[in-house]
C-alpha cells in the first residue's frame, strides 16, 4: 500500500512541477524566451508539428536542429507557435520528498493505531 502511494505522489509530483510555454507567431521576433538550446516543438501553419532544438533566432527566422540531427532553417511565415515545455526539477525534488515524508509519517500512525505498543 505504501509503495502505491509513493509512486502515485510521485507521478503527480512530476507533472505538477512543469511549465509549458507558448510562443505565438506575432511574438517570434524576440525569441528571448527560448535561449540556444531550448528543446521545443514547432508548430506550423499546415498543421505539422516537429520537435527540434534551437539554435539560434535571427531577422525572420530560427534555426533549429530537428530530431534526427538534420539543421535547418524556418521562416516565421512559416511557424503557427512554438511551444517548450520545462521541468523545475529542484521543486519536482522537493515535492516528492515531501510527499513520501508525509505518507511515510501517516503510515507509521497508522501502524501504531492499529498495534500499539505497551499494555
Amino acid at each position: 500500500m505504501f509503495r502505491n502511494l509513493v509512486i502515485v505522489s510521485a507521478l503527480l509530483a512530476l507533472t505538477g512541477c512543469s511549465t509549458t510555454s507558448v510562443l505565438s507567431s506575432n511574438k517570434l521576433q524576440s525569441g528571448s524566451d527560448l535561449p540556444a538550446g531550448s528543446k521545443v516543438e514547432i508548430h506550423y501553419i499546415n498543421g505539422a508539428v516537429e520537435r527540434a532544438r534551437i539554435v539560434r533566432f535571427d531577422e525572420g527566422s530560427v534555426e533549429l536542429v530537428v530530431d534526427g540531427g538534420a539543421q535547418k532553417t524556418v521562416t516565421f511565415a512559416e511557424i503557427d507557435r512554438i511551444t517548450s515545455t520545462k521541468v523545475n526539477t529542484g521543486k519536482t525534488a522537493l515535492v516528492i520528498g515531501g510527499a513520501v515524508l508525509v505518507i511515510g509519517t501517516l503510515t507509521a500512525l497508522s501502524d501504531m493505531a492499529v498495534f500499539p505498543s505497551g499494555p
